[in-house]
């Protein structure tokens, strides 16, 4: 069992990590605004300079979001993903598949 979740303290929740989650909360909260429909439920007395604005923060929002996700980022695959899948030790750093050789034929 030991050799399974030895890595544990690896798995931390990390100040990243956190950032990660707010960051796509915030462009989703915005995507979400980008919709005609639900502006029109939210803000129906809202001014065309309004509609405009909240038509071009996904882009916006996106684009920087990506930005700072290639500067900071983070190793996770998905929520509760944990590589448990026994590997062989073979003495190589990094579990790097072997090397094939291309025999012509």
């Amino acid at each position: 069992m030991e050799a399974r979740f030895g890595d544990l303290p690896g798995m931390k929740v990390r100040a990243v990590d956190f950032v990660h989650a707010l960051v796509s909360a915030i462009v989703f909260v915005a995507v979400a605004l980008g919709n005609a429909q639900v502006q029109g439920c939210l803000f129906p007395d809202a001014g065309e300079g309004f509609r405009d604005v909240f038509m071009n923060l996904p882009v916006a929002l996106g684009l920087m979001s990506s930005m700072l996700f290639m500067i900071f980022p983070t190793t996770r695959k998905s929520i509760g993903y944990t590589d448990m899948m026994p590997h062989k030790e073979d003495g190589r750093k990094g579990g790097a598949a072997p090397e094939l050789s291309t025999a012509s034929v």
